[in-house]
């Protein structure tokens, strides 16, 4: 597997995009603990 500008660009790409979707996720269940601990239920998960 050579790494060249054609393979090289869409490995980047993936990684962002794989990045940005973990980012997204932790943020809503970051979200959702907030609301729980508003709401009066204990617990980070």
């Amino acid at each position: 597997m050579t790494l060249n500008k054609k393979t090289l660009v869409p490995m980047l790409t993936t990684a962002a995009i794989t990045l940005g979707l973990l980012a997204a996720i932790n943020n809503i269940s970051a979200l959702e603990g907030v609301k729980d601990t508003v709401n009066g239920k204990s617990g980070w998960f």
